[in-house]
């Protein structure tokens, strides 16, 4: 067996879980020439390596991936906490996912990770009670999230809303707060251009009246619209900044459409990509195309799809009938879509069974390239060199 596959296998079956014991044996099975081919070929791009959550003991714990040759490197081992939704900002060069606590106690926490030292800390020295729904500002600067629990050095009253985090000062802005607007923001998603954040925004007296919001710094949230009555899900902005994209259904249990907004004056909603029947969600624009990714049941389960912006043609990508495909993200140079694959019947219950779920790699034409145990990809560069680097951190909460 080549040297790097033994390495890096032997690393994998090391005494952490049983799902290294799946690992180990999925890292073993490469050949030595394509491995040997694929060491030498790793560029550091982050569109080549991915990281990721895979279950653990009572919870979740954080992985990464080389995709180009199938190694893992463990970033976290922990029984006291669950660690979940990374995502990597390449001008950050960090982590940041959110950790919650398995104890009984509502805790949870943004946390950014440096995968070279080890090094994690709270996006802010003084953490919240509950920091959820965390995303990246594309220049790397900022995260803002969602909070629950007063910040009470900036108002008394104020128990909910969005902050925007500093990341190198600690200082925060408050972009929202739940009673000043009367809605609580349920998803956050920055624009390309880094000036604005889209959410959408739940009513806590009405459950079907959701309303689209627009975040600036310095500025109150303005909802948008007219849209339609109903709920909403996943907004997110067209790559020109001047339309809003975002799920819909008019009652719970309908099947959703994927609609669009013109930020213009007295533009109108239009749904896009959809068909009456069909459940269509998750949309996922490409960032260097115009194109996005979308998850719809219309070839019966739940699979991928390509969808032209201009035209709204669809191209099937997947075709599971046993899995279903859920959560896809788009690799930064808008060649490659990680996306999780979830049973059928774990999928139809909600079931949150996650030592069930793959997450999987494709191109744009839908060639798999990649697959492992694991839930909520976010790519990022992978890393050099047979031996896992800063392979295992270990949290305050198990010392």
């Amino acid at each position: 067996m080549n040297e790097t596959v033994t390495r890096t296998a032997s690393w994998l079956c090391g005494p952490f879980s049983s799902l290294s014991i799946l690992l180990c044996v999925a890292a073993a099975s490469l050949s030595a020439t394509n491995t040997a081919t694929a060491a030498d070929a790793l560029s550091g791009k982050a569109s080549d390596g991915l990281v990721f959550a895979a279950a653990a003991e009572g919870g979740l714990d954080l992985w990464r991936a080389r995709i180009a040759d199938g190694a893992l490197q463990r970033l976290s081992q922990s029984t006291d906490l669950d660690e979940r939704w990374p995502k990597w900002s390449d001008a950050a060069g960090r982590i940041a996912f959110l950790e919650r606590n398995l104890d009984g106690m509502i805790r949870s926490n943004v946390m950014l990770l440096d995968p070279v030292s080890g090094e994690r800390k709270n996006v802010r020295e003084k953490a919240d009670l509950v920091q959820r729904l965390h995303v990246w500002s594309p220049d790397g600067k900022f995260v803002a999230h969602t909070f629950r629990m007063p910040p009470r050095e900036v108002k008394e009253v104020t128990d909910a809303g969005v902050a925007i985090v500093d990341i190198a000062t600690s200082k925060r802005e408050i972009a929202s707060e739940s009673e000043e607007i009367g809605y609580r923001m349920l998803s956050l998603a920055w624009s390309k251009d880094g000036t604005s954040i889209v959410s959408h925004g739940r009513s806590p007296k009405d459950s079907t009246d959701d309303k689209l919001w627009l975040l600036k710094s310095g500025n109150k949230p303005r909802p948008l619209g007219p849209v339609p009555n109903g709920i909403y899900g996943q907004p997110t902005f067209r790559p020109d900044g001047k339309a809003i994209l975002f799920e819909y259904q008019q009652v719970r249990k309908q099947p959703r459409s994927l609609m669009q907004l013109e930020l213009t004056p007295g533009s109108r909603t239009r749904r896009i990509a959809s068909t009456p029947r069909s459940d269509d969600h998750s949309a996922t624009v490409s960032p260097t195309r115009n194109e996005m990714v979308i998850v719809s049941d219309r070839i019966g389960t739940a699979n991928l799809l390509l969808v032209d912006l201009e035209t709204g043609r669809p191209r099937i990508l997947t075709t599971d009938t046993e899995l279903s495909a859920a959560h896809p993200v788009w690799s930064p140079d808008g060649e490659r879509i990680a996306y999780v694959v979830i049973p059928n019947k774990l999928y139809e219950k909600s079931e949150k069974k996650f030592e069930e779920y793959l997450v999987r790699v494709i191109d744009r034409k839908g060639k798999q390239l990649f697959e492992t145990t694991g839930t909520m990809p976010s790519f990022m560069p992978p890393w050099k060199g047979t031996q896992p680097v800063a392979s295992y951190v270990e949290n305050s909460a198990t010392k």
